[in-house]
């Protein structure tokens, strides 16, 4: 279980860090639009704001079912565990955004904005 663990933290990341650039493209995006001068046309920029958004869309949502997989797997490990060895941090979704979070309930990306 342990193996199954790693490779869904190894996945998580991953779609998280893509979900990152993802989300830097489409601010770039939106700058783009703002500023006409880029050279890039605006059908040019809704077809690729329309692409990029449909794969946030997509890894947002399987985002969801690995870190769902993750917290079920982290039960049944604190269960076969008992209390003999420390506890596993637990992971959930962040109630702001959707992404991965442990224990706390906020993802590391919502919890210093909120906390301002």
């Amino acid at each position: 279980m342990r193996d199954e663990r790693e490779q869904l933290t190894h996945l998580l990341r991953g779609l998280a860090a893509r979900l990152e650039e993802l989300d830097r493209a489409l601010a770039e995006l939106d700058w783009r639009n703002r500023h006409p001068r880029t050279g890039a046309s605006a059908g040019e920029i809704l077809w690729e704001r329309t692409t990029l958004s449909g794969e946030r869309d997509r890894l947002s949502a399987r985002l969801g079912v690995l870190a769902r997989q993750l917290g079920d797997l982290d039960n049944r490990l604190t269960a076969s565990l008992g209390s003999v060895h420390r506890s596993l941090p637990t992971a959930g979704m962040c109630p702001e955004c959707g992404y991965p979070s442990l224990g706390s309930g906020l993802c590391a990306f919502c919890r210093p904005h909120l906390a301002l």
